[in-house]
């Protein structure tokens, strides 16, 4: 068998800079000014929804508004007990409601690859001082951070 064809529109030096004063400056980063920039960092990832509603950052009863891209939007409401309920099912994880909604947004059953989402990015409410925030900002007051 013969080897393929290498591109020849490709180059074959690519041409690096000597030094870092013939670099152009990168545009300053679209990503939070956070440690972990948009990712979650270990002591985030360890908080729960319960941690939200004992630290008094999330209040039982609070409606968590879905994304408003759709023509039906859907909104679910936390209880005492950390689960979030979306048309009276109850669910465990932010993600797995999230799931649910978007179920109900597009109206017709989903495949688990096209119910998956971050539900701590999907879900918003409003803080104390009545500004929209998602999940994940909170999570991340929770954690200090």
């Amino acid at each position: 068998m013969s080897k393929p064809k290498v591109n020849r529109a490709m180059p074959r030096d690519r041409a690096t800079p000597k030094n870092a004063s013939d670099v152009a400056p990168r545009e300053a980063s679209v990503r939070p000014n956070r440690p972990y920039g948009w990712r979650v960092g270990p002591v985030e990832h360890g908080i729960q929804l319960t941690d939200l509603l004992t630290k008094r950052l999330l209040v039982a009863g609070a409606v968590l508004e879905g994304p408003g891209r759709s023509r039906q939007p859907v909104n679910a409401t936390v209880r005492r007990d950390g689960y979030i309920e979306v048309a009276g099912i109850a669910y465990r994880s932010p993600s797995a409601a999230g799931g649910a909604a978007k179920e109900i947004m597009k109206g017709r059953p989903m495949t688990t690859a096209e119910k998956s989402t971050d539900g701590w990015l999907f879900w918003r409410t409003r803080d104390r001082s009545g500004r929209l925030v998602t999940l994940k900002e909170l999570r991340r007051r929770a954690a200090g951070m």
